[in-house]
């Protein structure tokens, strides 16, 4: 009895588990069944899936929506009707899709008639609501509820979310308000797109014409035009073009059972090698798909390094022995470093000269990666500038509230104020992506965007034309202590090291297993490129090819990526300046460090608990943790070989209202809102809302005093260590 009994448990038992193992199927196979319903919308989903986490976590994108809050004018409004049309185009083309009877079991009609019926709407209504979070979001940056940016942005929330409402009951109601247009009852079952109504199609076709129409403005005229629609607006104008041309691809490949989309992309690695739009232009009327020439041979060499100290010496004139020659390392980081590069030793010039001084006349070298590369070049074309007496253009180039025009920090913050993104995303999304297509380069690329946004913006702001010129001229038309050399600090693809353009030669003793721009690229390369050789950042920027000649003739291809691949802080080229004229008679060195990095400044800052997945991403994570790293290592390095070493840094600060929001404005790419740019001044101690109080403050105006004390010729005290972290870390290690 004790047998049968228990054989009849273990057989309950084994049902059990029969009737959940059968459930778990039949979930298992609905559950790919839904897979293969919204792989027929993908398009839609995948693009409003990365536009949506794009908004919400980027810090770049975050500031660009800043930017519509700041500005009351046309960028908003346009912003808002992209986001319809986005809307529209994101609705219909997945409608449109499930309208269709494909091979696929997941297309028959009956297959999750719901989904189908409400997805596309929920698509649709997406993209206005997320937008609107967003928004609201971006607004906790400032200060207020109803007035001034926060305002604007709230508000702007708040009509797409009405749209997002009246969105939902239009799209609802319209086959019994347009009965007619609609053509009765919803297709289904269509075999072909014959069987497809014009009034079905035709929308979609008109938004991929739209598309490209958009595609062939944008590829000549990006730097007149993508600044008036704004970064954002240009990015939903990329979506409403790409969606109903991925989403016919979804239908070529379901109708011939193909794998298109892969297919394409095969086609599109093929096309590039077979036509590179990405050469690295030689001279300012160069077209980066077209392959260039051997550069030409330099009429005259470059000095060496020590040759021009010492004119730089004598330039000086008597009696200076005792005043010290600085040498400045300007960290990478976008427009953050160049705004904050240009921002501190615009300062310094303005303070000196306010004092009787000349700070830049006993700047030795600036060494810059990336974006610092961009705040030196400004800083030294300024130089240039104030030397021939040339006076800034004030109209058409607006200035931030408070910022004195005529100061050298003020002027270089007019030019650097520019919407540098806009043109290059505009490029990027339509034209280079479109050129990636084709196997004959006739399009030029998102990089010459960047570099002729940076020559229109000097150009709308300053005379002297600098970014459009030669690197070179900058130093060949004043005497050589009026314009610091600059030195520019590229990462070669293939080798790992660096190339460096300079205004002197670059070779062995003093720069170690390092490349000549000047000999790699010529003598007409424009300050613009060299700028943007230096800051080619990650996919914003493509690396950069180029056609090498050595001297045994045999051309070699060479690509150029973002100097801080290499280590991002630009002190190791500053050592290598430093160490070699320690031996100089007279020599007082002192070394500038500009870090602009507000995340954390410190090894210890990057340490992480145990992650998921960890053997798979650990080797990822090392690579790309080992370039804040040489950073790093070559600064405290550096601050160890010299006696004099001043850091001015930017930081978060934790104990600030709103901390997480109202202190990190401070993004990593080509474009910054006035809320960045002012928590930089205010980080500098230059704005009213500066305070002694703060101890980010308190440090970076004691270097300011620190080098017009050196200046003035008096004894400074420098610390034996460079402890300087931010608040965060400190209170991190507490």
């Amino acid at each position: 009895m004790a047998t049968r009994s228990a054989d009849i448990g273990a057989s309950r038992r084994e049902s059990r588990w029969r009737a959940v193992a059968r459930s778990l199927a039949r979930y298992w196979k609905q559950a790919r069944m839904l897979y293969r319903v919204l792989l027929l919308v993908r398009f839609s989903l995948l693009l409003g899936v990365v536009c949506a986490l794009v908004m919400l976590f980027n810090d770049q994108a975050q500031d660009v929506l800043r930017v519509l809050g700041e500005d009351a004018g046309w960028p908003a409004l346009w912003f808002l009707l992209a986001a319809v049309l986005g809307a529209a185009v994101a609705w219909w083309s997945a409608r449109v899709m499930f309208y269709f009877r494909f091979r696929n079991p997941a297309s028959a009609p009956h297959v999750f008639p719901k989904v189908k019926e409400y997805l596309p709407r929920a698509l649709g209504a997406s993209v206005l609501v997320l937008t609107a979070i967003a928004l609201i979001r971006v607004s906790f940056s400032y200060d207020g509820w109803i007035t001034g940016p926060a305002g604007r942005l709230r508000l702007l929330a708040l009509v797409l979310l009405l749209l997002a409402a009246g969105f939902v009951y239009v799209t609802v109601k319209r086959r019994v308000w347009f009965a007619r247009l609609a053509g009765g009852a919803r297709p289904s079952d269509l075999r072909s797109l014959r069987e497809l109504h014009w009034q079905a199609w035709l929308p979609l076709a008109l938004a991929a014409a739209f598309g490209f129409g958009l595609m062939i403005l944008f590829a000549y005229r990006a730097n007149q035009v993508a600044p008036y629609l704004g970064t954002a607006t240009v990015a939903l104008l990329a979506v409403i073009g790409l969606i109903p041309i991925g989403s016919s691809l979804v239908y070529l490949g379901n109708r011939a059972s193909l794998p298109v989309v892969s297919l394409v992309l095969i086609w599109a690695a093929i096309s590039t090698y077979l036509a590179d739009n990405h050469y690295v232009r030689l001279y300012a009327g160069m077209d980066s798909y077209r392959l260039p020439d051997q550069p030409p041979t330099p009429a005259r060499p470059l000095p060496e390094i020590r040759d021009r100290f010492a004119g730089w010496v004598a330039g000086l004139g008597p009696g200076t022995g005792g005043v010290p020659t600085f040498v400045v390392s300007a960290e990478g980081g976008g427009i953050r470093a160049a705004y904050w590069t240009a921002l501190v030793l615009g300062e310094l010039q303005d303070r000196a000269s306010a004092a009787g001084l000349d700070f830049g006349r006993h700047v030795f070298a600036i060494s810059g990666v990336s974006g610092g590369s961009l705040g030196a070049a400004t800083f030294a074309a300024l130089l240039a500038n104030r030397h021939a007496g040339l006076e800034p253009r004030m109209a058409g180039c607006p200035v931030d509230e408070g910022v004195d025009p005529t100061t050298v920090r003020g002027r270089a913050e007019r030019v650097l104020r520019h919407d540098f993104l806009s043109p290059t995303v505009a490029v990027m999304l339509f034209s280079d992506l479109f050129q990636q297509f084709v196997p004959y380069g006739f399009l030029n690329d998102r990089a010459v965007a960047l570099e002729r946004s940076f020559e229109a913006a000097w150009d709308a702001c300053e005379q002297g034309g600098w970014f459009e010129r030669p690197f070179t001229a900058l130093w060949s038309e004043a005497p050589p202590y009026v314009v610091p050399p600059l030195f520019l600090n590229s990462t070669v693809v293939e080798t790992g090291q660096r190339l460096i353009a300079a205004p002197v030669r670059i070779a062995e003793p003093a720069f170690s297993e390092a490349l000549d721009s000047y000999r790699a690229l010529g003598p007409d390369v424009p300050l613009s490129t060299a700028v943007h050789d230096s800051a080619r950042f990650t996919y914003v920027s493509p690396a950069g090819t180029v056609r090498w000649h050595r001297d045994s003739g045999r051309p070699e291809w060479l690509r150029l990526v973002d100097g801080g691949y290499f280590e991002n802080s630009g002190a190791v080229t500053a050592g290598e300046i430093v160490d070699d004229l320690t031996s100089a008679a007279g020599a007082k060195i002192v070394v500038i460090h500009l870090s602009n990095d507000p995340e954390t400044s410190a090894p210890a800052d990057l340490a992480e608990q145990r992650k998921w997945l960890n053997q798979a991403v650990a080797p990822v994570k090392a690579l790309l943790h080992t370039r804040p790293a040489r950073g790093f290592q070559a600064r405290e390095d550096l601050s160890k070989r010299v006696a004099a070493h001043l850091h001015f840094r930017l930081c978060r600060n934790p104990d600030e209202p709103h901390a997480e929001e109202r202190r990190q404005p401070l993004p990593l790419g080509w474009a910054l809102s006035g809320l960045a740019r002012a928590e930089m001044r205010r980080q500098l101690g230059v704005s009213t809302d500066s305070s002694d109080d703060d101890p980010i403050v308190r440090r970076n105006r004691d270097n300011v005093e620190k080098v017009l004390a050196l200046l003035r010729g008096e004894p400074v005290r420098f610390p034996s260590a460079d402890p300087w972290d931010c608040p965060q870390a400190e209170n991190a290690s507490s």
